[in-house]
């Protein structure tokens, strides 16, 4: 009777898909309404074990914000992620990102005003945004003309 039990659950447990742990979804909000950023291209870098050459590619966010990204095994200890259109601002953390956190709690990834001098407004429904395992939020802003303007020639510093 207990090993009828067991061959029971360990059948059940065989037809559980098993997820895979080297998928990472990206999503990438407006920081001031939570508004998903739709078709942006977001790059992603990493080294893999035993590898010299940073490993360096770009995703397209769909209509919702999200696009996931496959990683490869074994898993890159960190990755950085950001919007590449130079229309926005990163309203992100420091990169790199720990890949493992992201995978088993989720990052909701915020900048930080005293420490990096973060000139993003947070609205509140990303101020209540909580991390999903296996998900990465990335936080950005559109930069008005002028503001770009004044990046490409540096005069913040």
């Amino acid at each position: 009777m207990k090993f009828a039990a067991f061959l029971l659950i360990a059948s059940a447990f065989s037809r559980v898909p098993v997820c895979s742990a080297q998928d990472v979804t990206v999503l990438l909000l407006d920081s001031r309404n939570g508004r998903p950023l739709a078709n942006e291209t977001i790059s992603v870098q990493f080294h893999v074990p035993q590898v010299a050459d940073l490993r360096v590619f770009e995703a397209k966010t769909g209509a919702d914000g999200t696009t996931t990204l496959h990683l490869p095994q074994p898993i890159p200890q960190e990755i950085s992620v950001f919007p590449v259109n130079p229309k926005f601002y990163p309203c992100s953390g420091p990169l790199p990102f720990n890949t493992h956190q992201v995978i088993a709690e989720g990052l909701v990834s915020r900048c930080c005003k005293p420490i990096q001098q973060c000139r993003c407004k947070f609205g509140m429904q990303v101020l209540r945004l909580h991390g999903r395992p296996g998900e990465l939020v990335l936080l950005a802003r559109p930069m008005p003309w002028l503001e770009r303007f004044i990046n490409k020639f540096d005069l913040w510093s």
